[in-house]
């Protein structure tokens, strides 16, 4: 075994250690980024105008007394 290098085994292993997490938590923030002009973004976009436009429709009935029943269906369906 070679003595000399055994005082800097350790920081080595630290170092390597340390550059691991760093690009995992760097992989991590690109994962959660979020851009309205990348693909998952325009996805994500189009899917809360849907949401927006459904959540509209539901006021409108709910607003004329067309939605009780179908509320309580959904509110079964989720507490499921």
């Amino acid at each position: 075994m070679d003595t000399h290098n055994l005082p800097l085994a350790r920081p080595q292993k630290e170092l390597e250690a340390a550059g691991k997490k760093l690009k995992e938590l760097q992989d991590d923030l690109a994962a959660v980024q979020f851009t309205p002009h990348s693909k998952n973004g325009k996805l994500l976009m189009a899917k809360c105008r849907t949401l927006q436009d459904e959540n509209a429709e539901i006021g409108r009935e709910a607003s004329e007394g067309k939605v009780s029943g179908q509320v309580h269906v959904f509110v079964d369906l989720v507490n499921v």
